[in-house]
């Protein structure tokens, strides 16, 4: 029977190869750096610019994140639009390698009838399986009625979970 430091030392190291397999997992996070005017009616790829790449996925040319390995990541993205929105503007996100009007879209409505109670943030979160060489970019659609077409912030996530 293997004595108790033999046993902890094998437990040590296979705590240890966990992490390491972990840490070499891709982590990806991107900002916007300054507010974006978006073309009304038309798909918009937003301009990341501020990221943190754990695999230098990230293009700052084409906006646009090659998987690096095949696995199973979780995907996130926000945008924040600029106050005021038209009552009645649809404005929808996606987080895929073309645009498309699909299940992958989140779409909205703002209401409200004062200023104040236009604001609008939307979210995009999905578990996905993923192979190597996929390109993934943040999209934005907006259907203005009126008014400003801006957004005002935005964040993408990738972590690669499994």
């Amino acid at each position: 029977m293997p004595s108790l430091v033999s046993r902890i030392s094998d437990l040590a190291t296979a705590v240890g190869n966990r992490i390491k397999t972990i840490e070499q997992r891709p982590v990806f996070r991107g900002s916007l750096t300054a507010s974006q005017t978006l073309t009304n009616q038309a798909a918009n790829t937003v301009n990341i610019a501020s990221v943190t790449d754990s695999h230098n996925a990230w293009s700052n040319t084409t906006r646009t994140y090659t998987v690096p390995q095949t696995g199973w990541y979780l995907i996130m993205g926000r945008i924040r639009l600029m106050d005021n929105l038209a009552v009645g503007t649809n404005y929808g996100m996606s987080i895929d390698s073309a645009y498309a009007d699909n299940i992958n879209m989140t779409w909205a409505t703002t209401v409200g009838v004062t200023l104040a109670t236009r604001r609008a943030t939307l979210d995009n979160q999905r578990l996905v399986y993923l192979t190597q060489g996929q390109t993934l970019k943040l999209f934005v659609f907006l259907d203005v009625l009126l008014g400003t077409n801006s957004i005002s912030s935005a964040e993408l996530s990738i972590i690669r979970v499994r």
